[in-house]
């Protein structure tokens, strides 16, 4: 697992072979004080992991002047919202190829 924190740039070469094979990465997607829909997606190339978990973008209960999920949406990877703010992962369940995993928001 790797919690991109406010990643605020696009990875090193460097970088990204220090990082190393993941399965779920937690990716801000929402710019302005973090890298955008687009830069973010460029990550998601670079990693390749299995399940991705947008974070730091604007929603119903979260107005910060950041942009929503949707834009980070349309970068083309298979999408799934999920009904809920909790989701139990295990390793047998890893989709084969990366797929986006919305959660509703806890706040």
């Amino acid at each position: 697992m790797c919690h991109a924190g406010d990643l605020g740039h696009l990875l090193s070469p460097q970088q990204i072979a220090e990082i190393g094979a993941i399965d779920i990465l937690l990716l801000p997607v929402g710019g302005y004080y973090t890298i955008d829909a687009g830069e973010a997606a460029e990550v998601v190339h670079s990693l390749k992991p299995k399940m991705v978990f947008p974070m730091h973008y604007r929603n119903a209960k979260l107005d910060f002047p950041v942009t929503g999920v949707e834009e980070f949406l349309k970068s083309g990877f298979k999408t799934r919202r999920i009904n809920s703010s909790e989701i139990e992962i295990k390793q047998e369940t890893l989709p084969p190829e990366t797929e986006i995993i919305v959660l509703n928001p806890a706040y």
